[in-house]
């Protein structure tokens, strides 16, 4: 999709270079870049090199014979330098996102040359504006040192990362540590019994299970319960409604779909395992529910908190095999595509590659 359209914006590019006898830039917007650019949906931008004039006919000419491309104008290089020689701000006027300074410097030129071209010659004749100017605008982001700005990037190329892999580099290296915690914390509070919020935190059940069995010697009953009705029932009472929630109903349904597990509760202690903790309402929901059953103990982990990382790339990409059921704690199968057939099977190995690299290496500390 990206290269189709990346296509799009390079060929009007060639042709209001023809049709206007002046250099054009297209650039592509880079999501890990510190300094972000205003910008299309598409993340390309045409850039226009040509003097400014008051009427800004030259722009607007080119807007109307291609609507919806998004297209900028910038100034021949030798006019910024000269226009910076006279205002020395320059630089730190056009740091921002619709600047000229983030685009060619922070972002992919994917056709033309003006990029290079304005690089050297902003370097070479503003290298202390320009390092002054850097500065104050990353310690407004919050970025005070190299180590601060080396992980915003990987911040940023994490997030970006989940949006197009299932599982990728980053997030295996942050699940091998998150799990092996999360199995620590599970051998050590012993529980006679493990419920998984289903959709999202049902791929952890499998990777957890090898994990707790090979590395702590537990195997332990599990069980998978829909979180949507006691999420819906929480924030009415986080909220205050004045229409209290119906628990007796909740339990009448809980209790028919799930009897086993309602049989196994009293007495016995019990753990919830979510996968990324947003508010909170789930868990409470569904530990308030839970405590109707006398379970001796009740707990809860999680994978992470919604401000401790991104959002997990299962669910960033709804991959999803099953979906909720209306006014039930079970959730039903639904046809997918065979790609999400596909999607879903790399999940899957990945997550029990990154299993696999836990317990090698609780082994290897033995």
């Amino acid at each position: 999709m990206t290269n189709s359209v990346q296509a799009e914006y390079i060929a009007v590019a060639k042709a209001i270079e023809k049709h206007y006898h002046i250099p054009v830039s297209v650039i592509k917007q880079r999501m890990t870049s510190p300094i972000p650019i205003a910008t299309t949906g598409s993340g390309f931008t045409i850039y226009l090199v040509a003097p400014e004039t008051k009427d800004h006919e030259l722009l607007l000419g080119a807007r109307r014979a291609y609507p919806g491309f998004g297209i900028m104008q910038t100034l021949p290089v030798e006019d910024f330098v000269q226009l910076g020689r006279t205002n020395r701000k320059i630089i730190r006027n056009t740091m921002g996102a619709n600047g000229l300074i983030a685009p060619f410097f922070f972002h992919e030129e994917v056709y033309g040359k003006y990029g290079k071209e304005f690089r050297r010659a902003v370097q070479s004749e503003f290298r202390e504006e320009l390092h002054t100017s850097l500065k104050q605008w990353m310690e407004r982001m919050g970025i005070k040192s190299l180590k601060d700005y080396k992980q915003k990037i990987n911040a940023l190329r994490w997030v970006n990362e989940t949006e197009k892999k299932v599982v990728g580099p980053r997030e295996q290296k942050y699940l091998q540590k998150e799990l092996a915690r999360v199995a620590s914390e599970i051998g050590a509070k012993d529980p006679e019994l493990l419920i998984f919020f289903d959709r999202a935190a049902r791929y952890l059940a499998d990777p957890l299970q090898r994990i707790l069995r090979e590395v702590h010697h537990k195997k332990l009953p599990i069980f998978f319960v829909d979180p949507d009705l006691v999420r819906n029932a929480e924030i009415e009472i986080t909220f205050g409604a004045t229409q209290k929630t119906d628990y007796a109903k909740l339990r009448r349904i809980f209790e028919k779909e799930f009897p086993e597990l309602v049989k196994s509760l009293p007495g016995k202690r019990v753990m919830l395992v979510d996968d990324q903790v947003y508010a909170g309402n789930s868990k409470n929901g569904m530990m308030r529910l839970l405590g109707h059953y006398s379970p001796k103990v009740l707990d809860s982990t999680h994978l992470s908190l919604v401000s401790q990382a991104p959002e997990p790339s299962w669910r960033k990409q709804g991959l999803y095999a099953i979906e909720s059921k209306m006014q039930s704690f079970k959730v039903r199968r639904k046809k997918v595509s065979p790609k999400v057939r596909r999607q879903i099977s790399g999940l899957k190995s990945n997550l029990n590659r990154v299993a696999g690299r836990v317990i090698a290496n609780a082994r290897r500390l033995r």
